[in-house]
């Protein structure tokens, strides 16, 4: 159910800009800022665009989108290589087009668009849904639950 409610919320556009900000109208919280700057430190350069914030009883989410033009997959696997691995993120597996890295008990997911893979349907991943054009992307935290990501 939580899947699904992420799903619906993560199709709400809120706009972006080149150097995403904590927006001061959503109530975010410490490690949503964190979250922030991890963001900034990895996607930075391809623009992150629609960064909504989530909080629920058991965790807490950024989830943003980047499109096309800013990243294609040849720069994706580059960012894999440096910037993702420089940031001590480990590549945990692939479920669905999305890629799923955990550091600590936290998890960044990356969902490869349609517009990108060229498949049929849109895939699930683990919390986020491929997207028809864009990147789907979230940094989901838990609040003092373990998880299976937890390292």
């Amino acid at each position: 159910m939580l899947k699904y409610l992420l799903i619906i919320f993560s199709l709400v556009y809120i706009s972006g800009c080149t150097e995403v900000k904590p927006d001061s109208s959503q109530n975010i919280t410490e490690n949503q800022k964190d979250s922030t700057h991890e963001i900034n430190m990895i996607f930075g350069e391809a623009n992150p665009e629609n960064m909504t914030y989530y909080n629920s009883a058991g965790a807490e989410y950024v989830i943003f989108k980047i499109k096309p033009k800013n990243m294609d997959l040849k720069s994706f696997n580059n960012l894999k290589m440096s910037k993702i691995k420089q940031r001590v993120w480990i590549y945990l597996r692939s479920e669905g087009f999305s890629q799923i890295f955990c550091r600590n008990q936290s998890q960044l997911e990356v969902s490869i668009p349609k517009s990108i893979i060229g498949n049929s349907e849109l895939e699930d991943g683990d919390i986020l849904r491929q997207n028809e054009i864009d990147w789907n992307i979230t940094l989901y935290r838990p609040k003092k639950i373990k998880t299976a990501y937890s390292l």
